[in-house]
């Protein structure tokens, strides 16, 4: 709900770096949505903490990574 709420312009971002199709930063539901590759997923990230404050933006992928580990793998490294 917070990333919801608050953050609806960094989900947006995350999502159009990786060029997933989203509704105001909710992933569109026919989405086939498949893991991203570790190299998009850090440069989207890289994008985030030039746009974002990095605590909300480490705060943001952390919580990816542990709603769906199988989708967001890839930003295991990624994270503080």
């Amino acid at each position: 709900a917070l990333h919801l709420e608050h953050r609806r312009g960094m989900l947006s971002a995350f999502l159009d770096a990786l060029k997933i199709p989203h509704e105001n930063g909710l992933i569109a539901e026919d989405h086939d949505m498949k893991p991203p590759s570790a190299a998009t997923l850090k440069q989207a990230a890289s994008t985030l903490r030039d746009q974002f404050p990095e605590d909300e933006v480490d705060l943001y992928l952390a919580t990816l990574y542990v709603l769906d580990r199988d989708t967001w793998a890839g930003l295991a490294p990624l994270l503080k």
